[in-house]
């Protein structure tokens, strides 16, 4: 079966298309905030959207590599829940996190500005110009947030398989709608499809324990066999105790490949700060 990433933004009806879609299929529901609210280091207002952002990088650049930390940690979460398969997954972009599973489904539930505004209006007490302005500037710490974090538009339709506007057609068809292409063959998983999702997910393990001590690490997993990528002015001898350690409980790896490259123009960097 396929796993189901629908993408949402404020007022969108998909957190309703995404969980009666799972009742529907007998899938598990996943939100995004399900995820963040598992990882105490970012479990923060501005990053579940419980209040505005006022500068979308500033967030995560409140830690040392918060991007990168920020990528790894809810990549790995939301592999980690990929690979049991049969799951519903709703938030901002999040077929972002996951390109390159086969099985997947990506769709969009959009609803007109109109009838957004009209709901935050009455959902918050607002003038309709209030609302209007709200949502505006929403979207936008939105769009901000998930350029910077995943370099996608979430806007961009051409990123989707199927997008639905909730203002024309009826949640139930949506729902339906959705149902049937997610019972069509050529959208069914493979023994390949899931071996990728595998791959995927143990590589995105290996990444998040590794990040805190070398967050520019890159890893790839192939056939239990991790590929681990790093620059630094040390060598593979003094490197491997130190990525081995973080990473020897996890299961299933079978060998580890350690690739030492050499720091990258250290002479310009340095020339860039003084």
């Amino acid at each position: 079966m396929p796993v189901i990433m629908i993408s949402r933004g404020s007022y969108s009806e998909a957190k309703t298309v995404a969980e009666k879609l799972a009742e529907r299929l007998g899938y598990v529901c996943l939100s995004r905030e399900e995820l963040i609210s598992g990882s105490a280091q970012f479990d923060l207002p501005e990053i579940t959207f419980r209040k505005p952002i006022q500068d979308t990088p500033s967030v995560l650049d409140r830690f040392q590599f918060g991007r990168e930390k920020y990528l790894a940690f809810i990549r790995a979460a939301l592999l980690n829940r990929l690979e049991e398969d049969h799951v519903v997954y709703h938030g901002l972009a999040g077929h972002a996190f996951v390109l390159g599973i086969r099985h997947m489904l990506a769709a969009l539930v959009r609803t007109d500005i109109e009838d957004r505004i009209a709901a935050e209006a009455k959902d918050q007490g607002l003038s309709e110009e209030e609302a209007r302005h709200r949502l505006q500037k929403g979207d936008e710490e939105r769009r901000k947030w998930s350029r910077f974090v995943t370099g996608i538009d979430p806007d961009a339709l051409t990123g989707y398989d199927v997008v639905y506007n909730a203002s024309k057609i009826p949640v139930g068809d949506i729902v339906e709608g959705l149902a049937r292409i997610a019972e069509q063959p050529f959208l069914q998983a493979t023994p390949g499809s899931l071996d990728a999702v595998r791959n995927l997910s143990l590589a995105a393990q290996v990444k998040a324990r590794l990040v805190n001590d070398f967050p520019r690490a890159e890893v790839v997993s192939r056939d239990c066999t991790v590929h681990v990528s790093l620059r630094s002015s040390q060598d593979e001898a003094a490197l491997r105790p130190r990525v081995e350690g973080l990473v020897s409980d996890l299961e299933p790896i079978q060998a580890l490949k350690l690739h030492v490259l050499p720091p990258a123009d250290v002479f310009t960097w340095r020339s860039s700060i003084w």
